[in-house]
C-alpha cells in the first residue's frame, strides 16, 4: 500500500507542476483583457455598435498585449 501513495502523491504533485503555468497564463490573459476593456472604454462609441467585432478586436488586443508580456519576460530570462 505504500508504493501506492508514494507513486500517487507523486503524480498529483508533477499534476499541479504542470497545471501552475497554465493557470498563470490564464490569469494574465484574464487580467489583461480587463484591462484592454477598461482602457477601450473611451473609445468604444468611435467604433460603432458592431458587438462582435468590437468583442473581435477586444480579443486579437489583449493577445497581442499576452505576447507582448512573454516577449519581455523570456528577454528578462534569456539575459
Amino acid at each position: 500500500m505504500e508504493p501506492f501513495m508514494t507513486d500517487t502523491r507523486t503524480k498529483i504533485t508533477y499534476g499541479a507542476l504542470a497545471l501552475l503555468p497554465l493557470a498563470a497564463v490564464i490569469y494574465i490573459t484574464i487580467q489583461l483583457f480587463g484591462f484592454v476593456k477598461e482602457l477601450s472604454k473611451p473609445l468604444a462609441p468611435h467604433f460603432g455598435s458592431n458587438v462582435v467585432f468590437d468583442t473581435l478586436l477586444l480579443i486579437a488586443v489583449t493577445l497581442m498585449g499576452l505576447l507582448a508580456v512573454c516577449y519581455l519576460i523570456g528577454s528578462v530570462v534569456n539575459t
